[in-house]
């Protein structure tokens, strides 16, 4: 397929596209490629790879790893009553003001009955009015049925082929022990901060990731797309997905790549290990070594442009006290 101008997200049309072919043979040729070393990689549609979440309430749902934006869905109307508790109910007697009456009714929230869900493609009647200032609370006049919107929260993820790594079983579960459980507000839902605990705010702890997944941890190698000379920077800050293309040669080879760059490296331990003394002090080297350099560029970068300014003909020369003479 080419192109595919179909395969991108269009404003307004935002959903989840259906992966547009089944690249069976990619796919042997990836395992082949992976089958005599220690690291294994997958194919996935975007779309199609899920995770465990937990929403603002704390609830567990399926989201989607490589989600780039919300859209609310509707997927119909919860169609009941409302019932007053009989204590808010005051009868309407001549000594008893009508105000008071009124006001002692509303006071006390009413519950909501459910009678039923609206069929499939059911409208919304006409003559109902909003009764919340959010329209998702409508009342029928003619019946007084109250119509409340049955919306979900749909996570669109971009439509491209990604390729993903699947992480060492040792140091995945050791890293998914120590983030499962946060402590958060649960205001908010977010993690408490200091000023979250100045403020008084009792945290709760949640589940953050669930059980550890049966298929192990994968995070993303590659995504799959097609790039233009300027793409990326006309895209920045925001992530540049590219156009749509299907998984190929060239992908392959980048799998190839990174398995020969990694075979070429001295193996000092294994990966699901601490790193050792001489990795860390080797680490500090060279980023000390880094920033050194950058500083010196940046110093010699300076010396040129004074230089260059010195001797433009722009620059005014400086007259010191010795130049200037007394009138006689």
């Amino acid at each position: 397929m080419d192109g595919h101008i179909l395969y991108d997200l269009e404003p307004g049309n935002e959903r989840n596209l259906a992966r547009p072919c089944e690249p069976a043979a990619f796919e042997d040729q990836l395992a082949q490629l992976t089958r005599d070393c220690d690291i294994e990689v997958r194919l996935g549609w975007a779309p199609e790879v899920t995770r465990h979440e937990v929403d603002r309430e704390g609830n567990a749902r399926l989201g989607r790893v490589y989600a780039v934006m919300p859209k609310l869905r509707q997927r119909g109307w919860w169609i009941g009553d409302i019932t007053v508790p009989r204590a808010a109910s005051v009868p309407r007697a001549a000594s008893v003001p009508r105000a008071v009456a009124t006001g002692s009714t509303r006071a006390t929230p009413g519950q909501f009955i459910l009678e039923r869900h609206s069929k499939p493609d059911e409208p919304l009647p006409g003559g109902c009015r909003p009764v919340d200032n959010r329209g998702r609370v409508f009342l029928d006049h003619r019946t007084g049925k109250v119509w409340i919107r049955d919306s979900h929260v749909e996570q669109i993820a971009f439509p491209r082929w990604v390729l993903e790594q699947r992480i060492d079983d040792g140091l995945a579960r050791r890293i998914h022990a120590q983030e499962r459980f946060e402590w958060v507000n649960p205001a908010t839902g977010e993690l408490c901060t200091d000023r979250d605990f100045s403020a008084g705010v009792i945290p709760v702890r949640r589940d953050m990731l669930g059980e550890f997944p049966a298929e192990g941890w994968w995070r993303c190698f590659l995504v799959i797309a097609e790039h233009e000379t300027d793409c990326c920077r006309r895209a920045f800050p925001a992530l540049c997905y590219g156009a749509y293309r299907d998984p190929g040669a060239a992908d392959l080879a980048e799998v190839k790549k990174a398995i020969w760059f990694r075979n070429t490296q001295p193996m000092l331990r294994h990966k699901s290990e601490p790193p050792t003394a001489w990795e860390l002090n080797e680490h500090i080297r060279k980023t000390m070594a880094e920033i050194e350099a950058g500083e010196s560029r940046a110093e010699q970068q300076t010396i040129e442009m004074l230089q260059e300014a010195l001797h433009s003909p722009y620059v005014v020369p400086e007259v010191g006290f010795a130049d200037i003479k007394r009138p006689e």
